[in-house]
């Protein structure tokens, strides 16, 4: 397998990954914390950018993450 097809196959596989976690994030019945996660783990912005972008405290993004994952794995 040459260099440029191995590159298709890897940018195949990141676009699936992106639509699997588009629908994952679809699936979050709260608008706020699914902008929250699309920040975080679609845009790749910080906890500190995420705050700054939706106007919220640093304080609230991470204790609004800390709440979901913690309800995510009860």
């Amino acid at each position: 397998m040459d260099v440029r097809q191995r590159l298709y196959e890897k940018q195949r596989q990141i676009q699936q990954e992106i639509a699997f976690l588009e629908d994952w994030l679809d699936s979050i019945e709260d608008p706020g914390l699914r902008d929250i996660l699309r920040l975080q783990y679609i845009n790749g912005l910080t906890q500190e950018q995420i705050a700054e972008e939706l106007g919220y405290s640093v304080i609230t993004i991470k204790r609004r993450l800390r709440d979901f994952w913690k309800n995510d794995t009860e």
